[in-house]
């Protein structure tokens, strides 16, 4: 998953129809929460609420979206969900928070989302598929992102 489709999923992100390792829509199960988590994150991205997003990401996913927004060495996780807010048109903010998970490997309290996987708003720009998937860990009962793919 590219880095600028989850964060611009934080301008395109991706979460139905669930493999051996969920259930059917609607219920509560692995790639339903994953679903959840990313769209929080997507919400909180969108809303440029740097505190709220961050601290849906582990230190590895906060690294990787300074590395991806931040203006330098000195950048804050925060700071960077706000530029990454700001490249965002109103069309894409209000579509930021309403990704589909069709599918997510879970192993433990590790899972993979990959591009494909992804049911995207319409109003986000599709982002190439770079064959990386997004990563996310349960940490304390909650999914985290930690790699943004």
């Amino acid at each position: 998953m590219t880095r600028h489709t989850i964060l611009a999923a934080a301008a395109a992100l991706t979460l139905i129809a669930l493999t051996a390792c969920g259930g059917a829509r609607g219920d509560s199960g692995p790639t339903v929460d994953l679903e959840r988590a990313l769209n929080a994150f997507g919400h909180d991205v969108a809303a440029g609420d740097g505190e709220a997003a961050c601290a849906r990401l582990t230190r590895a996913g906060q690294a990787d979206v300074i590395a991806t927004f931040g203006l330098g060495d000195d950048t804050s996780c925060e700071a960077a969900v706000g530029v990454a807010a700001y490249m965002l048109t109103d069309e894409e903010k209000a579509a930021f928070d309403d990704f589909r998970i069709r599918r997510a490997h879970v192993k433990g309290d590790r899972a993979e989302v990959r591009d494909g996987d992804v049911e995207r708003p319409p109003a986000l720009t599709p982002a190439p598929d770079n064959g990386e998937p997004a990563v996310f860990r349960r940490v304390a009962g909650r999914w985290l992102l930690e790699d943004l793919g």
